[in-house]
C-alpha cells in the first residue's frame, strides 16, 4: 500500500469543522477517488511536514475552524516571514553582501564546528571543507558569483543557503549565531511519513509539488542538486552527501502554498482542505489540479493575514520570488 494511503488509513477523515466525513458520503468517496489517482500519478512529489504553527496563526488547534481557515487560506510560510530582521537574507536579494554572509557562515560556523555530524559532512564533502576553510577564498567566491546573470545568482544562493538551513540545528549548538533557520526563506519537509512523525510537534501537513515546479521551488538536500554541474563549472565547491541523507529532506522555497495542501493530521484525525473537497465534488480536471493546485478564492487573504503574526509575504512569478 502507498505510504500516504497507510498514513490516512490510521486517521479519521474530518471536515475543518471537526466533523467526521462519513464513509458512505459523496465527499468521502470523491476524496478516496482523488487520493487513489494522486498516489498513482507520477508527475508530483508528495511531501510531509511536522509542524506546530498555532502560535504564528494566533489560533489554537482547539479552535479547529479558525486555525483551519487560516492554514487553508495562507499556507505555511518559512520563519523568515515572521520577522522584519535587517540581518536576514531576503528571498530575492542576490547582492554581494548576501554571498559574503553565506561565505562567512560556512567559514565561521560550519568548517570549525566540532559536532560529529558536521565533521562527518565535511569529511564526505572535502571540496566544501577546503574551500570555505580558507578565508582567502572569500573575495574569489563573491567575485565569481558577481559575474553571473541574476537567475544563476539566485540558483547559487539557493544551493548554499538551503544547505545552511538544513544544517542549522547542528551548527547552532557550538556557535553563538542561532539565526540561520530563523532568517531562512526555506521550509523543510520530507518524502517519508516516518520522518515527519519524528519531527511532528502537533500536526503533519500533507502537501505536494508538481514536477513542472521542481526546478523553481525545491532543492533536494537528500540528492546531488541539479545545479552541481553548473556550480562546479564556474569554479565553486559542491557537495555530494547531505548532512542527513536518511531524512529525505526537501527544502521548499518561500513556504507551502495552500493550493498544494491536501490536509493535515491532528491527534487521530485528518482534516481535509475544504477547497479540495469543493473542487473534487464537482466536475474537475485531475491533471490541471495536480499541476496548478487547488482552486481557492483568496479575496479574504488580506483579512486572514492581518490576524496572524506574519510580517511579510511572497509572490512567485515565472520562477522569480518577491517579498512584500
Amino acid at each position: 500500500m502507498h505510504q500516504l494511503k497507510t498514513f490516512l488509513s490510521q486517521l479519521t477523515t474530518k471536515t475543518f469543522y471537526g466533523e467526521e466525513i462519513h464513509k458512505e458520503s459523496n465527499d468521502y468517496l470523491c476524496f478516496l477517488d482523488f487520493i487513489d489517482k494522486f498516489c498513482r500519478a507520477t508527475n508530483r512529489t508528495i511531501l510531509f511536514r511536522g509542524s506546530n504553527p498555532s502560535t504564528i496563526y494566533n489560533a489554537e488547534l482547539s479552535e479547529l475552524k479558525c486555525f483551519s481557515e487560516r492554514i487553508f487560506m495562507l499556507g505555511e510560510k518559512s520563519h523568515h516571514f515572521e520577522t522584519n530582521s535587517d540581518d536576514g537574507i531576503s528571498i530575492e536579494d542576490c547582492s554581494n553582501r548576501v554571498f559574503g554572509i553565506i561565505f562567512d557562515k560556512f567559514h565561521g560556523d560550519v568548517c570549525p564546528n566540532k559536532n560529529q555530524k558536521v565533521e562527518s559532512f565535511l569529511n564526505n564533502n572535502t571540496e566544501i571543507k577546503e574551500f570555505f576553510s580558507n578565508v582567502g577564498n572569500r573575495t574569489r567566491f563573491v567575485s565569481i558569483i558577481e559575474k553571473q546573470n541574476e537567475p544563476s545568482k539566485s540558483h547559487i544562493k539557493d544551493y548554499y543557503f538551503s544547505l545552511l538551513h538544513t544544517m542549522n540545528e547542528i551548527i547552532a549548538v557550538n556557535t553563538k549565531n542561532k539565526s540561520i533557520k530563523k532568517n531562512s526563506y526555506f521550509i523543510s519537509a520530507t518524502t517519508k511519513t516516518k520522518i515527519a512523525k519524528q519531527f511532528r510537534h502537533r500536526i503533519i501537513i500533507v502537501t505536494w509539488i508538481p514536477s513542472c515546479e521542481r526546478n523553481q521551488q525545491i532543492i533536494k538536500s537528500c540528492d546531488v542538486n541539479k545545479y552541481d554541474y553548473f556550480i562546479k563549472e564556474i569554479g565553486l565547491p559542491t557537495y555530494h552527501v547531505s548532512p542527513y541523507p536518511y531524512q529525505s529532506e526537501i527544502c521548499i522555497k518561500g513556504g507551502i502554498l495552500p493550493h498544494y495542501i491536501i490536509g493535515f493530521s491532528y491527534k487521530d484525525s485528518f482534516i481535509v482542505n475544504p477547497h479540495l473537497l469543493t473542487q473534487i465534488s464537482a466536475s474537475y480536471d485531475f491533471e490541471s489540479l495536480l499541476k496548478d493546485g487547488i482552486s481557492i478564492n483568496q479575496t479574504s487573504f488580506d483579512d486572514e493575514f492581518q490576524k496572524t503574526k506574519y510580517k511579510e509575504r511572497f509572490l512567485c512569478i515565472d520562477g522569480y520570488y518577491l517579498e512584500y
